[in-house]
Order: C-alpha cells, then sequence, then structure tokens
C-alpha cells in the first residue's frame, strides 16, 4: 500500500494569474495555516481585520513567485514581500487559493 503525503509543503500548486505571473503554494495546508483560513472565511470578522488575517494566511501558504519590480528585475520572495502584493493581486490570488484549500462539502446519504 502506498503511502500518503502527511506534510504541507509536499506538491507544491501553481496559481497562474492572469498576466503570465504566478505564485506556489503549499500543496496542502498545515494546521496553524488552517487556522488563520478559517479567519479569511469568516464572515462575521471586520473588514479591517479581514485584511491582515489575509496577508498573514498567503505568508503563509505561499513559498514563491516570479513577481518582477518596476525595473524589470525578479523580486524575491518573503513574508514580509507579501504585504508589498497590491490589492487587486491579492484578491486574485486568495479566490484561486480558497478554491484550491476549501474542503469539499461531502453530500449526505438519504
Amino acid at each position: 500500500m502506498d503511502q500518503k503525503v502527511r506534510l504541507s509543503g509536499a506538491s507544491p500548486v501553481q496559481i497562474d494569474l492572469s498576466d503570465g505571473s504566478w505564485v506556489k503554494v503549499k500543496g496542502k495546508m498545515d494546521f496553524q495555516s488552517f487556522q488563520v483560513f478559517a479567519g479569511v472565511l469568516n464572515d462575521e470578522v471586520k473588514p479591517a481585520e479581514q485584511i491582515g488575517i489575509t496577508l498573514e494566511f498567503l505568508a503563509k501558504v505561499i513559498i514563491d513567485w516570479n513577481f518582477i519590480d518596476g525595473d524589470g528585475k525578479i523580486v524575491e520572495y518573503s513574508e514580509e514581500k507579501v504585504k508589498e502584493m497590491d490589492v487587486e493581486t491579492i484578491n486574485e490570488i486568495i479566490e484561486k487559493v480558497i478554491e484550491i484549500y476549501k474542503p469539499e462539502k461531502k453530500s449526505s446519504k438519504s
């Protein structure tokens, strides 16, 4: 029997963005990221708090990217650089990341 991959860093997933850029995220979410992810999905969180939670979550799951600066040079990924992303980029990434990590609802049997 083949063993399952049980660690979050295994098998990263590349998310292609609208302009040809990409980000790579952990293939599986670790528990600490899951706790933050729950905050991202919580509709009761105030918008100002939601921004901080979203940035914290993205910093935990993004592991690489091919972003460039104003001079066309590659910007090395770091958790600190996540805070410098523009809102449009954050929205595009979070929308796609949620699709990767959101648990599927199990159908109930009648």
